[in-house]
């Protein structure tokens, strides 16, 4: 039976990082606006300089435990293909990321990969299905591997590329496509 390789961002995807920001900034900057507009207010209204700050900052990496749903969900996905966790962090991030994978016992952390040229990252590992919650990477990818965008609620929805609101639902496409 063939065994694909399956390919998982970090952050959006298995971990809240934008909770963690959204709590970050409502705590210490005030911010008060709603869950949903958060993302947006963080890349118009915070200048480049301001985003990279934050996204620099390792401790926002290390905030929240894997969700038991989400750990059942990927020790499945590791039963049926091999795991590889491509995320576009930050170097300074590198130490707690190891960190987090080590803490949620997660299948496959030896495949860890610290890239923002995911097209690449697919190429090198043979990535037969990936999941991202950025648009932009899901579409880049949409020629090279089977990828879905996670659906979030703070991105946009309105869009044309093939869609999971869950991992959950991510697992069920793999298994049926395996089956079929």
């Amino acid at each position: 039976m063939f065994r694909p390789n399956i390919g998982l961002d970090v952050d959006g995807v298995i971990y809240p990082w934008h909770n963690i920001v959204r709590t970050y900034y409502k705590m210490y900057h005030n911010y008060n606006g709603s869950d949903a507009y958060f993302m947006d207010y963080f890349n118009k209204a915070l200048s480049v300089e301001e985003q990279k700050y934050i996204v620099s900052l390792p401790h926002l990496y290390d905030k929240a435990i894997l969700s038991p749903s989400t750990k059942l969900i990927i020790d499945r996905l590791s039963e049926i293909g091999d795991l590889y966790y491509i995320t576009a962090r930050p170097e300074s991030a590198i130490d707690v990321t190891h960190r987090f994978f080590e803490k949620s016992k997660l299948p496959f952390k030896e495949n860890l990969v610290f890239s923002r040229n995911k097209a690449v990252q697919m190429r090198l590992n043979s990535i037969s299905f990936y999941v991202d919650d950025n648009q932009s990477t899901i579409r880049e990818l949409q020629d090279i591997t089977t990828a879905f965008w996670f659906k979030v609620t703070w991105w946009e929805d309105k869009n044309d590329l093939p869609t999971v609101a869950s991992l959950a639902e991510f697992l069920e496409i793999i298994e049926r496509t395996l089956n079929d």
